[in-house]
């Protein structure tokens, strides 16, 4: 008779980034949710980015643009 040839899988403990929880996955694979998480997370529709940079107002307390001039003369309006 001769002896099976067991196989051996490799796992690690890893938390869940979504919910925290602790589960275990094969080991070098890149899975970041347990396997609740991961269905509603591929429901989840993946925003796209805008490719300009974000602007930010520049105006006085009470909705009014101010001069860009005056924001650095006076060192700004903090």
């Amino acid at each position: 008779m001769e002896p099976e040839e067991v196989g051996v899988l490799q796992l690690e403990l890893k938390y869940c980034e979504r919910c925290g929880g602790l589960w275990l996955r094969v080991r070098g694979k890149q899975d970041a949710y347990c396997a609740s998480c991961a269905g509603a997370m591929s429901e989840v529709a993946i925003g796209r980015r805008s490719k300009r940079p974000p602007r930010l107002p520049v105006g006085d307390m009470n909705g009014q643009r101010a001069p860009l001039s005056a924001l650095f003369l006076r060192g700004g309006r903090a």
